[in-house]
């Protein structure tokens, strides 16, 4: 258990996606992409990062994988709290990782999934951090429990 935290001054708008294949190696791939706060409502943004949580293929690379770097396609637009179109391709020389609303692919060391119809990644928002944890949430339940202590020894 941690006696402080350190908020951020901005917080990042976290969403979990899922993909399956069912050609190459078939399985799924688990990940989460991270928005700016500063995203417009509407407006197409490009993601601060993109992992791979999981996958259920052979992969080459230590997970979580951040596949930001060498994103050449980046565009999440964000509208009332949901992903409502995404376009994502990063495509260096070992990996290939690229979905949009009409499917997904992920290549790695000719190992494929891959699924080309219908929208086969479904993003999920992640809740951000609750108000009061930290430090000052551990002070104030301290607070709370010994004034119940005291309260209940005055009565006994």
């Amino acid at each position: 258990m941690a006696l402080c935290s350190v908020v951020p001054a901005q917080a990042d708008i976290i969403f979990d996606f899922t993909f399956h294949g069912d050609s190459g190696a078939p399985g799924t791939v688990t990940g989460e992409v991270d928005l700016p706060d500063s995203a417009t409502n509407g407006q197409p943004t490009a993601a601060l990062h993109v992992f791979i949580d999981s996958a259920t293929i052979p992969f080459p690379f230590t997970l979580p994988f951040d596949t930001i770097g060498d994103a050449a396609i980046n565009s999440f637009t964000l509208t009332n709290g949901s992903i409502t179109s995404y376009d994502y391709l990063a495509q260096p020389s070992s990996y290939s990782l690229g979905f949009d609303q009409n499917g997904a692919i992920l290549q790695t060391g000719g190992l494929l999934i891959e699924n080309g119809t219908g929208p086969v990644t479904i993003f999920t928002p992640v809740p951000g951090p609750i108000a009061g944890a930290g430090l000052p949430g551990l002070i104030l339940a301290g607070g709370g429990l010994l004034g119940w202590w005291r309260r209940r020894k005055k009565i006994a």
